[in-house]
């Protein structure tokens, strides 16, 4: 999976979790109020988390074994905006207002809280499996660790034997003086 499309699953994640929280759609072609709020809090979680050290935008992939960070730079409006079908001038509408509410409308900064805190614990999820995928890997690590060093031991045994004189040449030696 590429950058890009990573970008593009993220952005799909973000859209399931506004669709199950407001019971709206974000991509939905409609001027209602519900919904063009939803698009506001999509563009405002998107486009602002980008500028702080949000975890949100890394991806755990392959059951925990590879985490690949979205850079900064992908999370344009351009391609917020191409997502949601809306040209990056709107996009910049929708953040600007989406700021607005944020101050004078408790509704909407309830409903941004409640989706932001959804999206954030996706990547705790993947984060807490993570968590227990490195417990694994130094568990096995420790393990792997006694195992060469009873192989090791096992080889400088043999090794040790290997350096002695075999008895056939101590026979021969013996017999010549």
């Amino acid at each position: 999976m590429n950058k890009k499309e990573l970008l593009y699953h993220k952005f799909e994640s973000l859209r399931s979790i506004i669709k199950s929280t407001l019971g709206q759609d974000p991509c939905e072609k409609t001027r209602k109020r519900e919904v063009i709020d939803a698009r506001k809090i999509f563009c405002l979680i998107a486009y602002d988390s980008k500028d702080s050290f949000d975890l949100s935008w890394v991806q755990i992939l392959d059951n925990g074994k590879t985490i690949v960070e979205i850079p900064r730079s992908y999370i344009t409006l351009e391609s917020i905006g191409k997502f949601l079908n809306k040209d990056h001038s709107t996009m910049h509408f929708m953040l600007k207002s989406g700021r607005e509410l944020l101050e004078v409308d408790d509704e909407f900064t309830i409903s941004y809280t409640r989706v932001y805190s959804k999206f954030g614990l996706n990547f705790y999820k993947q984060l807490e499996y993570l968590n227990i995928s490195i417990d694994q890997a130094e568990y096995n690590l420790e393990k792997l660790k006694q195992h060469r060093k009873k192989l090791m031991k096992s080889k400088k045994q043999n090794d040790d034997k290997s350096n002695l004189p075999k008895q056939g040449v101590l026979f021969e030696i013996s017999e010549e003086f």
